[in-house]
């Protein structure tokens, strides 16, 4: 299982990659927030805009699961 995840990861990432290689302009958005339980999450968002002036939205990715020590 674990290997089908990191072989989804390269596919995506490489996807990614090719699509940010066309844009003329973007913008790249990081939301972290802590829940009650004290684990943190951050949310990834990418805005760009290519040479046909066409919009690409995409919410990248969130990662939780960590711990803040205190």
């Amino acid at each position: 299982m674990a290997e089908r995840i990191s072989d989804i990861f390269a596919n995506l990432d490489s996807q990614l990659k090719n699509k940010v290689k066309s844009f003329v302009t973007f913008s790249v958005a990081l939301d972290e927030s802590t829940d009650i339980s004290d684990v943190a999450q951050l949310a990834t968002f990418i805005r760009g805009v290519d040479e046909t002036l066409s919009l690409w939205n995409s919410g990248v990715g969130a990662y939780d699961g960590y711990h803040n020590s205190q």
